[in-house]
């Protein structure tokens, strides 16, 4: 009898160089891979998986974006074998599989990570419960302290496919109308209307109030940024950005620097921002990403490679700061700028409460300058 199968365990670093690497090499381009238009993402406007519709989250939106560009996909979504089968309504036991598969004869494009998890009670054995005649294996907080769970995470990859991959006449209609990939249905609920900027801007508004921060529009300003010593934000008026898009853009940026202070996240690199050029670069593309990732929370449009040059000397920054690690096999700097996009965008969204209560920390700066997009 065939013992059970379990998926494979990630090589983390192996899995870190694959998307470092990727990036690297769009960067040498002179572009970037969430610089493909909002409307250009045919069903989704960030990457999402097909079969259960959820968004990617962090380093996986990075990978997925990178894959993307480098094989001219036009959708967002993604599938592994396994649930390209159940979308087409086969399984493993089927006769004929390979034929049936709407993967017949495609190779994976790439892997996402994903966390797994052990359970085990109290004696050391593994932890169930069996619910509506279904095996549950993940236990909830409550489980876990009430009965005194021990749980041992770990990393694990999948390969994942482009739904451009699939063979669509395998896929019933059903799931392409569900996942808005009918020509009726494309991106209808992604076109800009009228009231897509005021429903932004009011959720904008309350984020800031939640933050506290200082958000300070001026037509003196030239380069925004945020000053930690004030914990302002200094952008200039709206009307003065070429679009919405880049506007939002550049103020997500400056809330995720603002994040960093002291008396909230308390980032390291928002700390040592002046100490060197590399934790510059860094906290940079920090909050470069948490701006992609605020984009994408929201649904405002990403910047597009119009708007790259403004953003060329940053390009080449962050470029040389990853090309570097690339060089010298520390692969791991992409992975931890995505987490620390996250947390700050988790943190920018769900208004917590000032993880440090005493007073913030006065950092020696030159008010004329900060931490800039």
């Amino acid at each position: 009898m065939a013992g059970k199968r379990y998926a494979k365990k990630a090589d983390k670093r192996n899995m870190y160089e694959e998307t470092l690497r990727n990036l690297v090499t769009i960067m040498d381009k002179g572009t970037l891979p969430w610089s493909k238009g909002r409307l250009e993402g045919l069903g989704s406007p960030s990457p999402a998986n097909f079969n259960t519709g959820k968004r990617y989250k962090g380093f996986n939106v990075i990978n997925l974006l990178c894959i993307s560009m480098e094989n001219d996909f036009k959708s967002n979504f993604f599938i592994t074998y396994n649930q390209a089968l159940n979308v087409a309504g086969l399984n493993r036991k089927d006769k004929d599989l390979i034929e049936k598969s709407p993967l017949s004869g495609q190779k994976s494009v790439g892997h996402v990570t994903y966390w797994g998890c052990l359970t085990k009670d109290a004696d050391g054995k593994p932890w169930f419960v069996i619910e509506n005649g279904k095996k549950r294996t993940m236990p909830t907080p409550q489980e876990v302290k009430d009965e005194k769970l021990k749980q041992n995470w770990f990393l694990r990859d999948t390969a994942i496919f482009g739904f451009e991959q699939l063979d669509q006449e395998k896929i019933p209609q059903a799931w392409l109308e569900k996942r808005n990939m009918v020509e009726k249905t494309i991106n209808k609920d992604m076109l800009n209307n009228q009231n897509d900027d005021v429903i932004i801007a009011t959720a904008v508004k309350k984020m800031i109030d939640r933050l506290g921060v200082k958000v300070e529009h001026s037509p003196m300003t030239k380069t925004p940024c945020f000053k930690p010593s004030l914990d302002k934000i200094c952008m200039p008026p709206k009307n003065m950005y070429e679009d919405n898009a880049r506007y939002y853009h550049t103020l997500f940026h400056e809330l995720t620097h603002a994040t960093g202070a002291s008396h909230r996240l308390d980032r390291e690199s928002v700390r040592d921002y002046g100490m060197s050029d590399e934790v510059r670069a860094y906290e940079e593309l920090v909050a470069e990403l948490g701006g992609v990732f605020m984009a994408i929370e929201l649904g405002t449009k990403p910047i597009t490679i119009d708007n790259l040059q403004n953003h060329a000397s940053y390009i080449k920054s962050w470029h040389s700061l990853l090309a570097d690690n690339l060089n010298n096999g520390d692969c791991k700097i992409l992975h931890k700028a995505c987490s620390e996009a996250e947390k700050a965008v988790s943190f920018l969204l769900d208004g917590p409460e000032l993880k440090n209560q005493k007073k913030m920390k006065v950092v020696k700066e030159n008010d004329d300058n900060g931490l800039t997009p």
